[in-house]
């Protein structure tokens, strides 16, 4: 790869950072509620939560950057969520349910 000198710029690098695709999963561990912050991806996302034996337990369709999830009748356990995106899973982080 070759590299021309003085093509770099301030706008360049922000527009090649400003295309992240980052997944925020808070709070971990949770008694009530999680929250899923999706930054950087387009298009309709699936979040599946899932128990320590693969069975999906809830999953939600989202377009929106910002979903939660009520898992208040959910027993105290560890969860596995998984997110896709555009059918290609980008995500997937172990959940702690507390009392």
């Amino acid at each position: 790869m070759r590299v021309a000198l003085g093509t770099a710029s301030r706008a360049d690098l922000y527009t090649q950072n400003s295309g992240v695709q980052k997944v925020d999963v808070y709070p971990n561990p949770a008694t009530s509620a999680i929250k899923v912050n999706l930054t950087g991806f387009e298009g309709k996302s699936e979040i599946t939560l899932m128990d320590v034996n693969g069975k999906a337990i809830m999953r939600r369709q989202v377009s929106a950057m910002n979903s939660e999830l009520d898992i208040s009748r959910l027993p105290a356990g560890i969860y596995l969520l998984s997110v896709k995106n555009n059918g290609v899973e980008v995500s997937s982080t172990k959940i702690v349910k507390s009392e």
